[in-house]
Formats: C-alpha cells, sequence, structure tokens
C-alpha cells in the first residue's frame, strides 16, 4: 500500500517521497500514513478515509482550513482528492507530542497542560463556523441545531432548551482529548481529528470533551492517580477554556448534551477491535446521562 500512496503524491501532487510510514489510527476507519519529501521539506500526513466519507472528509477539510483561518494552531490543508476511490486529505506534519504524553511523562503539571489545552479549545470557539459544515442532511433540525441530534433521542425533554442556547453558530470540535491534541510542554503545536465537526454553542464542545474523560475514567477501571491527573487536566481544561470563552452559563444542561452525545458515540465503538467499551459500560453511562437530564429538566424549571 506505501508503495500505491507514493505513486499516488508523485502523480496527483508532483511530490517525490522518500519514505512513506504508516501511523496508527486508534479506533477510527482511516488509514494514515507519514510521507518524507525529497529536498528536505516539512513532512506530510496522507489521511485516507473509509470508502463514501466523502462528506465527512470534506467538512473535516473546511473545518480545518476555518480554524487555521481564524489563528487556531491547525495543520495546514494542501490537498484533497480521491485514491481508489476513496477520500484523501494531505495535510503539512504537526510537531509535538499528543498532550496524553505530555501529561504521562510529567503528571504534576496536568493542570497547566489542561489549561492550555482549554485556551486552545476556547479560541477555536471564536471561529464563525464555515458556510456549508453542518451535514447535508441536517435540514429536518436545521443546520444550526444539527448538533443537538448528536445526543439522540434521550434529549427529546430538553430539545427546545437546547434550541434557544445562543451562538449557535460556532466553530465546535467534539472529539476534543489528549490524544487529538499535539503539543510540547510550553504550548499547542496542532489540534487534529476534526471528523466530528459542527457548528453550535462553545461551552457545548468543552462539555463532550469533559464527559470523554468522564467515560475513560469509568471505563478504563483507572488507578487513583490516574484518575487525579484526569481530574486535574479537566480542572485546568475548564478554567482555560473560561478564561478565553467566558464561564458556562448553563452547566447542567450543557454537562446533560456532553453525556448524551459521548453515550451515543461509545455505543458505535462496542465491539470493534481495541475496544474498551462493553455493554455493562454503556448501562453504567446511560443512566450517568440519564442523571444529568433530570437535572438539566430541573434547572430549567
Amino acid at each position: 500500500m506505501e508503495q500505491r500512496v507514493a505513486e499516488w503524491v508523485d502523480r496527483q501532487l508532483g511530490i517525490r517521497s522518500l519514505e512513506i510510514v504508516p501511523v496508527s489510527a486508534g479506533l477510527g476507519d482511516t488509514e494514515l500514513w507519514r510521507v518524507r519529501r525529497a529536498g528536505g521539506e516539512g513532512d506530510l500526513l496522507i489521511r485516507r478515509f473509509a470508502a463514501g466519507a466523502d462528506v465527512m472528509a470534506r467538512r473535516e477539510r473546511l473545518a480545518m482550513q476555518a480554524a487555521r483561518a481564524g489563528g487556531v494552531p491547525v495543520p495546514e490543508v494542501l490537498a484533497f482528492d480521491m485514491l481508489d476511490g476513496r477520500p484523501v486529505l494531505v495535510t503539512a506534519w504537526c510537531d509535538g507530542l499528543p498532550a496524553i504524553e505530555v501529561l504521562e511523562s510529567s503528571p504534576g503539571d496536568a493542570r497547566r497542560v489542561g489549561t492550555l489545552l482549554g485556551e486552545a479549545l476556547g479560541r477555536i470557539h471564536l471561529v464563525p463556523a464555515p458556510d456549508g459544515l453542518a451535514p447535508a442532511d441536517a435540514s429536518s433540525v436545521g443546520p444550526s441545531s444539527a448538533w443537538i441530534a448528536r445526543g439522540g433521542p434521550a434529549l427529546a425533554p430538553l430539545r427546545a432548551t437546547l434550541d434557544a442556547v445562543p451562538n449557535a453558530n460556532r466553530l465546535l470540535h467534539l472529539d476534543y482529548h489528549p490524544h487529538n491534541v499535539l503539543m510540547t510542554p510550553a504550548r499547542v503545536e496542532g489540534v487534529i481529528d476534526w471528523a466530528n465537526t459542527l457548528p453550535g454553542p462553545p461551552h457545548m464542545d468543552l462539555a463532550r470533551s469533559r464527559a470523554i474523560l468522564t467515560c475513560a475514567a469509568v471505563g478504563m477501571e483507572m488507578p487513583p492517580a490516574r484518575l487525579d491527573l484526569l481530574r486535574r487536566f479537566a480542572a485546568g481544561l475548564a478554567e482555560g477554556h473560561a478564561r478565553v470563552a467566558g464561564p458556562d452559563p448553563h452547566p447542567a444542561l450543557s454537562a446533560a448534551w456532553g453525556m448524551a452525545m459521548t453515550v451515543d458515540d461509545l455505543a458505535g465503538h462496542l465491539g470493534k477491535p481495541g475496544s474498551w467499551v462493553t455493554p455493562p459500560l454503556l448501562d453504567t453511562l446511560r443512566q450517568e446521562r440519564d442523571t444529568l437530564i433530570a437535572a438539566a429538566l430541573a434547572d430549567v424549571r
């Protein structure tokens, strides 16, 4: 496959590669390769999406371009094309380590690292979502409220309240966690993996990130030291975000939506190779989701 990628890069982009190395894609459905270019130019990242993912890939490109134009540290998009009938996104290679590795190597800095990531997330939310970011099938709920559907039918009692949340035209990442942010110990270098992106209200994106951390803590049965690291990181994340985007005006509502989206998302990972998601875990998380929805309903009454 590496030879096919090399031929495609040469033919489509006019770039002669010296080396192509596969990169782990985690639980996702995409394939990634790092391309070292001849002539000492910067490396590239080739990301090939699953067959039929054309719309999602175009939306990811659109979001990355908007974020970068808005001053967010995002790898530059260099090309978008097809390889063997599957969409391919070519970006500049982003230096830095995944934030999770920085946390693991320096756990005492968890709150500071969280603050850096929170500030970067806040800067994303200062960017207006570009036209065309909402999926084409969002017409049933309206492009500006496509984000609500990501929480699934459990949020039906809160639908009218969610519809009224302001600033629903901001750029959201919706998978923002320490594996999807590249950094040095001093700063964020790049935000990656924009496959979930949508327009929506800023604090829902923060709530989604916090729900991801909560679900990981529950599902991975972490030791106390690791749980403490995540708590300090999450506190820093909220603090950094508030510095840029302001405090959450509806924390109970955000928490309910964030957990609802995350439960629905994790349900799609059930049974996948390498997944830590199990039916008992989903039952536990659904109970937590329902508790948060009840709290949000009580808060708005």
